[in-house]
């Protein structure tokens, strides 16, 4: 085998804003590997988010508008993917839409028989389930590339994806990758409820950069009783999914204060949990969608006592982590190292090789 792979990685994450789609260079073989290159892009899912979001969220559809969306979502992959040249790549590993998480039962959209056949490269994908079968939450998936990525060798390093939930990943001080010095867990609903409150109160998608957070001020009445939500969401061991979202509970509150205020307080409650929880990492790394959002890295940078970083100062780019990471797991499906992590996903005994394979003729 090639010490080089070229890997294309695709990942739609639970807010359901766009497929992210990384081409990725690859060197050396199981945990020794390392990114050399790779080019990125996102393709944004039109109506199709609208309709994903509403299945996720338990609205009915028909079984002929379930197979509809999944054949389009499948298109969109294969026409993002020809775009991207992937044909070129040795293997395709995709992540699929989420569609319901709750173990033991999850549902990934997807049909790769028509991405492997149509460009005739093999295709990984549902990179859940082998660990579902053996009793786990079959996430979070990543802390293993977290490592890959950005283990040191002389700092204790935490990587927060702030996706539509953020999760976490603790990296001990590490030359080489040791998959018994992480540890990683699924924390709070982050850009779930942040997104809501900026299409309920603005009429926005979402709070472009945090600009309309940023104008605001923390109310620390609301920022407590926020804390005291996302910590009770913390207490839990399982992953999140489907129906933790947790905004009908925060809008419960009905606070009487300025839109402005309310997300910036929102948002201090989110940071000072995520400092919290790695209060002994001495660096963090920030990647996802959130980190984008100005006011969420400045209340980060305000509560965490050590250094903050975003991954674009890594060569891995904010936007890019999971689809990067998506092309480093489909290597290790295909080097048959385990992806998952018994002391995260709770498997039980050890955890297994992932992956289901589709292989063009």
């Amino acid at each position: 085998m090639s010490s080089n792979r070229l890997v294309a990685g695709c990942m739609t994450g639970t807010s359901m804003d766009g497929l992210d789609i990384s081409v990725v260079e690859l060197e050396g073989y199981g945990l020794d590997l390392k990114v050399k290159d790779s080019r990125n892009q996102s393709f944004p899912l039109g109506k199709l988010s609208e309709k994903l979001r509403a299945i996720s969220l338990g609205k009915s559809f028909t079984i002929k508008d379930l197979v509809e969306i999944n054949h389009h979502f499948s298109h969109l992959h294969l026409d993002a993917l020809k775009e991207m040249h992937a044909e070129n790549a040795h293997l395709i590993a995709i992540h699929g839409q989420t569609l319901y998480h709750k173990p033991p039962l999850s549902l990934q959209m997807l049909n790769p028989n028509l991405i492997a056949h149509n460009l005739k490269v093999p295709v990984v994908y549902d990179l859940r389930a082998a660990d579902l079968s053996m009793g786990g939450e079959g996430a979070p998936m990543t802390p293993l590339s977290d490592a890959i990525l950005f283990r040191s060798p002389a700092q204790t390093r935490g990587i927060v994806n702030l996706g539509g939930f953020c999760n976490i990943t603790k990296i001990a001080a590490m030359d080489q990758v040791d998959r018994n010095e992480i540890s990683a867990k699924d924390l709070c609903a982050c850009n779930h409820i942040l997104d809501s409150l900026a299409r309920e109160m603005w009429g926005f998608e979402y709070d472009h950069d945090g600009q309309k957070a940023l104008e605001g001020k923390v109310n620390p009445e609301i920022f407590e009783q926020v804390f005291t939500i996302l910590s009770e969401q913390n207490q839990t061991t399982r992953s999140l999914g489907s129906g933790d979202e947790l905004y009908s509970s925060i809008r419960g509150l009905t606070p009487k204060i300025a839109s402005q205020d309310l997300a910036r307080s929102i948002i201090a409650a989110m940071a000072l949990l995520i400092s919290e929880s790695l209060k002994e990492c001495a660096e963090l790394i920030l990647a996802g969608g959130g980190a984008h959002n100005q006011a969420l890295v400045a209340e980060i940078k305000h509560f965490f006592a050590g250094k903050v970083y975003l991954s674009d100062d890594f060569n891995i780019p904010i936007q890019y982590r999971e689809s990067i990471s998506m092309a480093i797991l489909g290597a290790l499906c295909e080097d048959r190292i385990p992806i998952t992590l018994a002391q995260v996903t709770h498997c039980h005994g050890e955890a297994p090789v992932a992956g289901v394979w589709v292989q063009p003729k």
